[in-house]
């Protein structure tokens, strides 16, 4: 998802897993893409709906929780790129996109997560950048700034759709 005034770029030192809430920025032409799947193209096959209790349409991406995040792709006619149910957003890169809730009034500690596991492990004190791109949808009636990414030896597991109890090493503050 797209809005170039909402970029987030931070650099953090651990190995592992990567549990973000919304990730989908291309590698740049300097760097080595340490995510497969980034822009969520490569598909198991084409989502039809929202809500789906696995997520199992993103080639190597998982939930992290029982929270079910979306995948827009172009392919679909309920879940479209650019078009859906949520308003028109164009992909950043190439044809698909995920969604996420991250926060809801009526279930105010419902989050939904998204991981993948990184192509390489990351040596002690490397440094690495992670970035995504974020936009609401045109449809929100609220919108956060409270999104992080949480690197780990292994994928984070919970039975709930909860909040995770795991804290990112990666965190937009607060009322940024």
């Amino acid at each position: 998802m797209r809005s170039e005034s909402h970029i987030q770029r931070s650099r953090l030192h651990f190995c592992g897993w990567l549990l973000a809430v919304l990730l989908g920025a291309p590698a740049s032409a300097t760097a080595q893409n340490l995510v497969l799947n980034g822009s969520f193209e490569d598909i198991g096959w084409c989502p039809s709906q929202f809500n789906q209790k696995d997520l199992r349409t993103i080639e190597h991406w998982t939930q992290a929780g029982q929270g079910t995040p979306d995948h827009f792709h172009e392919c679909s006619n309920e879940v479209g790129v650019p078009i859906n149910t949520f308003g028109r957003q164009p992909a950043v890169d190439g044809i698909g996109y995920a969604g996420v809730v991250l926060f809801s009034q009526p279930k105010p500690r419902y989050r939904e997560y998204l991981q993948t596991r990184l192509t390489r492990s990351l040596s002690r004190g490397e440094w690495a950048c992670v970035s995504w791109w974020v936009s609401a949808a045109d449809a929100a009636q609220l919108v956060t700034d409270g999104m992080g990414a949480h690197l780990s030896v292994k994928p984070v597991v919970q039975d709930r759709e909860d909040i995770l109890s795991v804290t990112p090493q990666v965190a937009n503050p607060p009322y940024h």
